[in-house]
């Protein structure tokens, strides 16, 4: 079997961020899939398709896989759901819901989604576009009073597309203060924009907070209260939350995470004190439990164009545009990725002690969600190759023989920047203008940590394309130790590095 690459680090206009991938409803419906599996079930759908009954064959691949990479990086549990051509195929649980008193993990169990949160947050906000209470290009100043003059002009549809510069330092270096979302308004507004709306893109939980509280100030409920009436009861989502104060479950998993000390992963705080205290600052951002039996009523309810009109989900799985007239790689809600010809909308999430991941291959009628109980990013790696599974030519050969490489010069300016030197090659003022937020600071110097442990010692040209913000390469790199890693950038026409990703 072969093993995922272990590691993508990726600087670009859409994704300043280290994380593990691989080579880089109607009610009806949620009770028939419950009456199905049970509660509690582990199984297999085998609906009348011969594609499906081929897909079932993988069964025993996939959990081959599952059980190696619980091994292999001390996972203490996980769940799954793969859903192909509007059918849930394949849900199980593996590992442990609970270390101490050796309960299991199934479909049923319950684990908080992180900012996987968000696709569902920006469904939210388009239900409320699509009745008329909400516009996604009026400025924001026109559902939130008391707003500082620099955000007068920010919009709906640049806090979804993480454009509006908004600052993450609230969540960053003063937690603590957030206890409602009030104090989080108020504690947000203090903070200068970190670049000017659509000047350039950089992650911000502060915009999807901010859009569930202009949620609450439409619809007259609250975020919780909305996301159960218009979202979880209609797509059958029965044990799907907004994670409150008072919330209690049995079947909620208990969250771990490596020590500092020796990386031996210990459990959270087990009464969820602390999560609960701070849900609040994450309510749109990534406040949201679910299972993984939940998820696939979502993700069927995606595949069939469901719950929001096909115009609507159109915008949320488009690229958006900057001042600059370059594109990001993130639409409202999700990440968007071509992989070997095959159109990729995905989003991963993380919390203490939690990982989740949803991606979507809505060309191929192929979903996979993954949901565990230590954090990471591995969760994004995990549900990519499960998909691979059922998609052998989603993977990128490492092996590929090398093309002509037309710019060598660019080539060597690339392998010297790789290798540490940031003036090797120009870099696009958007980026450089997310480089130097607190939190575009923080991936970078990650970076540079990784970059630093792995000396890159030649670049052979695999693949040369068009891309909507210039030239996208990707290299076969060879370290120095002897290790195969794949790079690929996007360079503009002037030459000025729009994006980089390092797979290992």
């Amino acid at each position: 079997m072969q093993r995922p690459f272990s590691l993508l680090i990726r600087l670009g206009l859409s994704a300043l961020s280290i994380s593990l991938l691989p080579w880089a409803i109607q009610p009806s419906l949620a009770q028939a899939n419950l009456e199905l599996f049970g509660p509690e079930a582990s199984s297999t759908e085998i609906p009348t398709s011969n594609t499906v009954l081929a897909f079932q064959q993988k069964d025993e691949s996939v959990d081959a896989f599952i059980e190696e990479m619980i091994r292999e990086n001390q996972i203490p549990g996980l769940s799954v759901a793969v859903i192909y051509d509007e059918k849930l195929i394949k849900t199980k649980g593996y590992g442990l819901l609970d270390r101490e008193r050796e309960i299991k993990v199934r479909p049923s169990s319950i684990f908080p989604i992180a900012s996987v949160s968000k696709p569902l947050t920006a469904t939210a906000v388009m239900l409320l576009v699509e009745s008329g209470q909400l516009d996604l290009d009026a400025p924001i100043s026109t559902y939130l009073s008391d707003l500082p003059e620099t955000w007068q002009t920010i919009t709906l549809r640049q806090m979804l597309a993480h454009t509006a510069g908004l600052s993450e330092k609230v969540y960053m270096q003063r937690p603590s203060r957030l206890t409602t979302s009030v104090s989080f308004l108020a504690e947000a507004i203090q903070e200068p924009l970190d670049f000017q709306p659509d000047e350039a893109w950089m992650y911000s939980n502060t915009g999807y907070n901010l859009a569930a509280t202009i949620v609450e100030t439409v619809s007259g409920q609250s975020f919780g209260a909305f996301m159960q009436a218009r979202i979880f009861e209609p797509l059958g989502m029965t044990h799907t939350d907004v994670l409150r104060a008072s919330y209690v479950s049995s079947n909620l998993a208990i969250g771990y995470e490596p020590t500092a000390r020796n990386q031996k992963l210990e459990a959270i705080d087990v009464n969820y004190a602390a999560l609960h205290r701070v849900m609040p600052m994450f309510q749109g951002a990534g406040s949201i439990t679910s299972n993984a039996l939940d998820m696939a009523n979502w993700a069927i309810a995606l595949q069939k164009g469901q719950l929001l009109t096909p115009e609507s989900q159109a915008q949320m799985q488009q690229f958006n545009t900057l001042s600059s007239g370059r594109v990001t790689d993130y639409g409202l809600g999700w990440f968007l990725k071509t992989v070997n010809g095959h159109d990729m909308i995905f989003h991963g999430g993380n919390l203490w002690g939690y990982a989740s991941s949803i991606v979507r291959f809505p060309e191929d009628s192929l979903s996979v969600i993954v949901l565990m109980n230590k954090d990471g990013a591995l969760a994004d790696s995990i549900a990519q190759q499960i998909a691979r599974q059922y998609l052998p030519d989603l993977v990128e050969d490492k092996e590929a023989a090398a093309i002509p490489d037309l710019d060598p010069a660019l080539t060597e300016q690339i392998l010297a920047f790789v290798n540490g030197d940031d003036q090797a090659i120009a870099t696009t003022p958007e980026r450089l203008i997310a480089l130097q937020t607190l939190r575009g600071q923080s991936m970078l110097n990650r970076f540079r940590q990784y970059t630093r442990a792995h000396t890159i010692e030649s670049l052979s040209l695999l693949e040369r394309a068009d891309h909507p913000n210039g030239i996208r390469q990707r290299y076969r790199a060879q370290t120095a130790a002897g290790d195969i890693h794949s790079i690929t950038v996007v360079v503009t026409d002037e030459g000025l590095l729009s994006s980089i990703g390092i797979l290992s």
